[in-house]
Parts: structure tokens; sequence; C-alpha cells
């Protein structure tokens, strides 16, 4: 996935335990901060944005989601 400069874009990581339907992802390089999701056939959705003034390109990462 590619990023374009200076834009807030809709990002999503697949999620290593689909069982939990919502909890929380840590801080991730490509965020604000730490943030609450909800997990949608082994997806989660978060914003992500990219303050540099060249097109980022990103890993779609799978992680764990910790239950609240």
């Amino acid at each position: 996935m590619y990023v374009p400069r200076r834009s807030e874009s809709t990002f999503y990581i697949n999620v290593k335990n689909p069982e939990v339907s919502q909890g929380y992802i840590p801080r991730l390089k490509i965020g604000k901060g730490s943030c609450l999701v909800k997990v949608k056939n082994g997806r989660a959705y978060l914003q992500i944005y990219n303050t540099t003034n060249n097109e980022v390109g990103i890993k779609i990462p799978t992680l764990n989601v910790q239950e609240e």
C-alpha cells in the first residue's frame, strides 16, 4: 500500500487472533497513537498519517489485537 505525501489514509492490519471482536492496538509508527479497533473478517481498520513530502510504501502487518 502506498500513502500519498502529506495525507491521512484509512489502513488495515491483518489480525492474528480474529476470535477477538474488538480490542486495542498499541502505538505504531504510522499512526498518532494507540487505538481501539473492531475486527471484521480478520482485519482491523485504523487511520494512518504521512507527514512527509514523499509517497511512502507500507507493508500490511499481521498483529495480535489485545483485549480491552
